[in-house]
């Protein structure tokens, strides 16, 4: 019985498995990231464009990967954003002893938050196909 309450949730669990794999995919492609600007010299203000990339691929990538039932995309991809900014603020201020808020954090919730509803709805129209 305990297992179909969690089925029938498809929101909540959708959604849990989708920030997960959005931040994994976002470590992993930071990493990426760090190395390629350990031996080639980056422009800062390209570095910064290229974070908001891998923010809006990983939370695409994450819904496509996470989604399983195709239904109410606009609120999973709200609720993977929020996750998705909240986990990734939390687990990077640990990375680099830094919790401190900036001006900046501003632009990448909202681009985090708009890639969220976004990709909601374009992994249930995918999914129900």
């Amino acid at each position: 019985m305990e297992k179909k309450s969690i089925k029938g949730n498809g929101v909540i669990s959708d959604s849990l498995k989708s920030a997960v794999f959005a931040v994994l995919i976002s470590l992993i492609l930071t990493l990426i990231m760090s190395i390629v600007v350990h031996f080639v010299s980056i422009d800062v203000g390209i570095v910064n464009i290229i974070n908001i990339a891998i923010r809006i691929v990983s939370i695409l990538l994450g819904l496509l990967i996470g989604v399983k039932q195709p239904s109410k995309g606009i609120l999973k991809g709200i609720i993977v954003s929020v996750l998705y900014i909240l986990l990734t603020y939390v687990l990077f201020g640990i990375i680099a002893s830094d919790f401190s808020l900036k001006a900046s954090m501003l632009i990448d919730s909202g681009s985090a938050f708009i890639a969220g509803v976004v990709s909601g709805i374009i992994a249930v129209n995918v999914k129900s196909k």
